[in-house]
């Protein structure tokens, strides 16, 4: 089977889950740039309920079709194109265009600087948009540069105006490629996108005759997904409709369930303080779904609640913090429901001050988290290798990231150098991403470059993981830096 055919199969096939979790498995990856090595991914597996958007997002087709950022000099591009050899001139001209401070970079439309300094934490995957344009090769392969084109439009992020700008680009590149049917055939799924594009574009007269050859194309190659997707784009295009629709099924079920829990809180917030058991405080669910999970379904949705700023959600994980004993809460409860209680501090102040915990720890992470003040000594002293890790020290430093509570940043870097790193290594990544300065990569790099990927062990290498949870925070700490330039921008 042709690759391209099983990609079509993989993306249209309706409401099939083709594996039970995405994964993915980590390679060594070398900058063409720097030389340097890194840890890059690759997709072993990919987890889909339902169709993907018309536009191919939420799936694993927009996933393989970003720009990816080396580590240790910033250099993006494709995925794939990690492989490719730059000549030795071009090699220094993008060496010396990553090491200006700052990086001259094309300006974001006006409307997506406001999001940025609105929002910084946006901005990443746009901003490695920015930096592909930077490091592009040389104008070669047609497809190689509608590939890119498409990644700029997958790159946007919630910034706006970068959804036109990719679009455009797509445009504009894929029209001429595609031309001749015969080029056409062989890419068809980036060629129904043209179509797609062109609509959104409100370029509907040109769309519908991209469709009918689209159409025609999967009749010929009795691709039944491509024909019946040309079609019913069409018919959109035909009638002058020109949004991008969302066909994900399960995009709502997120907002559909924190709905009912808002109108359910009362009632659940009156059953937790007479100390009634779970059910009567956790949202409905089918008659053979375990207590177990009906209770972390309805806890997740509180937290989702409790970070947009909703009072009552920020009350509930408080009284269900309190109340449970440690065989009840489940470990990533603890540490989620405390950082989400750290967003908004002041909603969940009056709540934790009357509270009675149960487990006396997580009493002091959350009061940490929504006062602030010291750090509880159960995380001190974990990071002075005098404690054991539990989730209340992963609470902490969740809501350490959240404050912006740099004060245990020193320790954070020599707990790391210690033994058993890898107890907290997720939590002190993104506490590092966020609090991190230009001026920890060193720290950063010696304790990424502990582990070589030259070796070529059987098995998996835990060292591998470790030191690509160490090059992402180097990777967000550089791209922070050069929003922040960008931010400054006009």
């Amino acid at each position: 089977m042709r690759l391209w055919r099983l990609l079509l199969v993989l993306l249209f096939a309706s409401g099939a889950e083709f594996a039970r979790a995405t994964t993915v498995v980590l390679e060594r990856v070398v900058c063409p740039a720097c030389e340097h090595d890194f840890v890059g991914s690759a997709f072993g597996s990919w987890f889909q309920r339902g169709d993907p958007n018309p536009d191919l997002t939420n799936s694993l087709f927009s996933a393989s079709h970003r720009f990816e950022s080396c580590p240790y000099c910033l250099y993006s591009t494709l995925r794939d194109d990690f492989d490719t050899k730059l000549a030795k001139n071009r090699r220094g001209e993008i060496r010396a265009a990553l090491a200006r401070e700052p990086i001259d970079l094309k300006p974001l439309p006006e409307a997506a600087l406001k999001a940025v300094r609105a929002k910084p934490d946006v901005a990443a995957s746009a901003v490695e948009f920015r930096l592909a344009q930077l490091c592009a090769p040389e104008p070669g392969d047609a497809i190689k540069q509608i590939e890119r084109a498409l990644a700029a439009y997958y790159s946007r992020g919630d910034l706006p105006g970068l959804s036109e700008e990719g679009r455009t680009l797509y445009v504009e590149t894929a029209s001429r490629a595609f031309a001749e049917d015969s080029v056409a055939a062989k890419h068809p799924v980036l060629f129904y996108l043209l179509g797609e594009f062109q609509r959104q574009a409100g370029q509907t007269e040109q769309a519908v005759v991209t469709f009918s050859r689209v159409l025609k194309l999967g009749l010929e190659l009795r691709d039944e997904y491509l024909a019946t997707w040309a079609k019913a784009q069409s018919k959109l295009a035909q009638a002058g409709n020109t949004k991008i629709v969302s066909r994900e099924k399960g995009e709502n079920a997120e907002d559909t369930r924190n709905g009912v829990l808002k109108k359910k809180l009362p009632e659940f917030l009156a059953a937790l303080k007479r100390g009634r058991p779970s059910r009567e405080w956790s949202l409905p669910a089918g008659k053979d779904v375990p207590a177990k999970f009906r209770l972390s379904t309805t806890l997740g949705a509180a937290c989702s609640l409790a970070k947009e700023g909703h009072s009552p959600a920020c009350e509930y994980i408080v009284g269900v913090l309190a109340q449970g004993d440690a065989s009840e809460l489940e470990e990533w409860f603890i540490s989620q429901g405390i950082e989400a209680l750290a967003h908004h501090p002041e909603l969940a102040a009056e709540a934790v001050k009357n509270a009675k915990f149960r487990v006396a720890v997580v009493g002091e992470a959350a009061r940490y988290a929504v006062q602030g003040g010291a750090v509880p000594a159960l995380t001190t002293g974990f990071l002075a290798e005098k404690q054991k890790w539990s989730p209340a020290v992963s609470a902490v430093l969740r809501a350490a990231r959240v404050r912006g509570d740099v004060s245990i940043k020193p320790a954070i870097f020599a707990r790391l150098g210690g033994k058993r790193a890898y107890e907290f290594l997720s939590d002190s990544r993104w506490y590092l991403s966020e609090l991190g300065a230009p001026e920890d990569l060193p720290q950063l790099v010696k304790l990424a470059e502990r582990t070589s990927l030259r070796r070529q062990e059987e098995g998996w290498d835990p060292g591998w993981s470790e030191r690509g949870e160490f090059e992402d925070a180097m990777r967000s700490i550089r791209l922070r830096a050069v929003i922040r330039d960008l931010a400054r921008a006009r």
